[in-house]
Protein backbone atom coordinates (compact mmCIF):
# COMPACT_ATOMS: atom_id res chain seq x y z
CA UNK A 1 0.00 0.00 0.00
CA UNK A 2 0.95 3.23 -1.08
CA UNK A 3 1.05 6.29 1.91
CA UNK A 4 -0.56 9.74 1.47
CA UNK A 5 1.63 12.23 0.00
CA UNK A 6 1.52 15.22 2.15
CA UNK A 7 1.76 18.42 -0.17
CA UNK A 8 0.77 22.24 -0.53
CA UNK A 9 -0.37 24.69 -3.70
CA UNK A 10 0.72 28.28 -3.18
CA UNK A 11 -0.51 30.98 -4.64
CA UNK A 12 -4.27 30.57 -5.22
CA UNK A 13 -6.29 32.95 -4.98
CA UNK A 14 -3.86 35.86 -6.58
CA UNK A 15 -1.31 34.58 -3.24
CA UNK A 16 -3.58 35.49 -0.80
CA UNK A 17 -3.93 31.59 -0.11
CA UNK A 18 -2.30 28.30 0.32
CA UNK A 19 -3.82 25.16 -0.53
CA UNK A 20 -2.32 22.14 1.71
CA UNK A 21 -3.43 18.40 1.74
CA UNK A 22 -2.96 14.94 0.81
CA UNK A 23 -2.63 12.76 -2.22
CA UNK A 24 -3.51 8.74 -2.29
CA UNK A 25 -3.98 6.27 -4.63
CA UNK A 26 -7.15 4.10 -3.94
CA UNK A 27 -8.70 1.62 -5.77
CA UNK A 28 -7.69 2.86 -9.24
CA UNK A 29 -8.52 6.36 -8.53
CA UNK A 30 -6.17 9.41 -6.99
CA UNK A 31 -7.58 11.03 -4.20
CA UNK A 32 -6.91 14.61 -3.35
CA UNK A 33 -7.67 15.33 0.11
CA UNK A 34 -7.24 19.49 0.67
CA UNK A 35 -8.10 22.78 2.20
CA UNK A 36 -7.43 26.31 1.83
CA UNK A 37 -5.78 28.48 4.26
CA UNK A 38 -5.59 32.09 4.22
CA UNK A 39 -2.09 33.71 4.13
CA UNK A 40 -3.83 36.68 6.23
CA UNK A 41 -4.95 34.66 9.13
CA UNK A 42 -4.04 37.08 12.17
CA UNK A 43 -3.92 40.25 10.42
CA UNK A 44 -6.71 42.97 10.91
CA UNK A 45 -7.55 43.28 7.41
CA UNK A 46 -9.59 46.57 8.48
CA UNK A 47 -6.56 48.06 9.55
CA UNK A 48 -4.85 47.50 5.97
CA UNK A 49 -7.89 48.93 4.60
CA UNK A 50 -8.73 45.98 2.64
CA UNK A 51 -11.22 43.92 4.47
CA UNK A 52 -14.37 44.20 2.05
CA UNK A 53 -11.91 43.13 -0.75
CA UNK A 54 -9.93 40.57 0.81
CA UNK A 55 -13.06 39.08 3.09
CA UNK A 56 -14.96 38.48 0.52
CA UNK A 57 -12.16 36.58 -1.26
CA UNK A 58 -12.38 34.64 2.04
CA UNK A 59 -15.90 33.90 2.10
CA UNK A 60 -15.96 32.50 -1.56
CA UNK A 61 -14.17 29.69 -3.47
CA UNK A 62 -12.46 30.24 -6.31
CA UNK A 63 -14.42 33.70 -6.65
CA UNK A 64 -17.74 32.09 -7.82
CA UNK A 65 -19.78 33.31 -4.44
CA UNK A 66 -20.43 29.90 -2.92
CA UNK A 67 -18.77 29.53 0.53
CA UNK A 68 -15.99 27.90 0.72
CA UNK A 69 -16.31 24.66 2.37
CA UNK A 70 -15.50 24.41 6.17
CA UNK A 71 -14.40 20.61 6.06
CA UNK A 72 -11.46 19.58 4.22
CA UNK A 73 -12.87 18.78 0.46
CA UNK A 74 -11.97 15.30 -1.06
CA UNK A 75 -12.02 14.50 -4.72
CA UNK A 76 -11.41 11.00 -6.87
CA UNK A 77 -9.86 11.35 -9.83
CA UNK A 78 -9.85 7.85 -12.02
CA UNK A 79 -6.98 6.60 -13.60
CA UNK A 80 -8.52 6.46 -16.86
CA UNK A 81 -8.71 10.43 -16.44
CA UNK A 82 -5.41 10.73 -15.63
CA UNK A 83 -2.80 11.66 -18.80
CA UNK A 84 0.08 11.84 -16.12
CA UNK A 85 1.51 12.28 -13.09
CA UNK A 86 5.12 13.43 -12.92
CA UNK A 87 7.78 13.57 -10.33
CA UNK A 88 10.52 16.64 -10.58
CA UNK A 89 13.07 17.69 -8.29
CA UNK A 90 12.59 21.03 -7.24
CA UNK A 91 14.06 24.66 -7.21
CA UNK A 92 15.53 25.75 -4.46
CA UNK A 93 16.14 22.17 -3.27
CA UNK A 94 13.53 21.98 -0.68
CA UNK A 95 10.74 20.61 -2.31
CA UNK A 96 9.75 18.31 -4.42
CA UNK A 97 7.40 18.71 -7.64
CA UNK A 98 4.06 16.49 -8.72
CA UNK A 99 2.73 17.31 -11.62
CA UNK A 100 -0.69 15.76 -12.16
CA UNK A 101 -2.27 16.22 -15.74
CA UNK A 102 -5.78 15.37 -16.01
CA UNK A 103 -8.03 14.81 -19.63
CA UNK A 104 -11.03 16.84 -18.14
CA UNK A 105 -10.62 20.39 -17.03
CA UNK A 106 -13.61 20.35 -14.57
CA UNK A 107 -11.54 17.42 -12.54
CA UNK A 108 -9.48 20.07 -10.61
CA UNK A 109 -11.33 23.00 -11.29
CA UNK A 110 -12.27 23.03 -7.27
CA UNK A 111 -8.81 23.33 -6.64
CA UNK A 112 -7.30 26.70 -5.66
CA UNK A 113 -3.97 27.19 -7.83
CA UNK A 114 -4.56 24.43 -10.86
CA UNK A 115 -4.17 25.75 -14.06
CA UNK A 116 -6.60 24.10 -16.73
CA UNK A 117 -6.18 20.31 -16.96
CA UNK A 118 -2.68 20.29 -14.29
CA UNK A 119 -1.29 21.40 -10.85
CA UNK A 120 1.69 20.97 -9.96
CA UNK A 121 1.79 19.52 -6.14
CA UNK A 122 4.91 20.94 -3.78
CA UNK A 123 6.01 17.87 -1.64
CA UNK A 124 8.11 18.99 1.14
CA UNK A 125 11.90 17.51 0.65
CA UNK A 126 11.80 14.69 3.51
CA UNK A 127 8.77 13.18 1.70
CA UNK A 128 10.69 12.82 -1.70
CA UNK A 129 10.43 8.69 -1.59
CA UNK A 130 7.09 8.79 -1.20
CA UNK A 131 5.94 11.35 -3.96
CA UNK A 132 8.66 9.58 -6.35
CA UNK A 133 7.06 6.07 -5.23
CA UNK A 134 3.45 7.71 -6.19
CA UNK A 135 4.50 8.87 -9.04
CA UNK A 136 6.27 5.67 -10.40
CA UNK A 137 3.03 3.31 -9.55
CA UNK A 138 0.40 5.77 -11.05
CA UNK A 139 2.68 5.38 -14.60
CA UNK A 140 2.68 1.83 -14.36
CA UNK A 141 -0.94 1.33 -13.80
CA UNK A 142 -1.36 4.02 -16.62
CA UNK A 143 0.84 1.89 -18.76
CA UNK A 144 -0.41 -0.95 -18.29
CA UNK A 145 -3.82 -0.48 -18.85
CA UNK A 146 -3.08 1.14 -22.27
CA UNK A 147 -1.99 -2.17 -23.15
CA UNK A 148 -4.58 -4.02 -21.97
CA UNK A 149 -7.58 -1.57 -22.80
Amino acid sequence: MIESVPFSVYGAYGGMATVKGVLRLENQELILDYRVHDVLTGMDLMKLGFGTMIGKIRQTNRGDGNPAPKQPSEIHISLKQVDALEYKNGMPPFHVKLRLRVRNMALLSPIPGSNGTEITLLCARRFKSLAQNLANTVTLQLLESTFTD
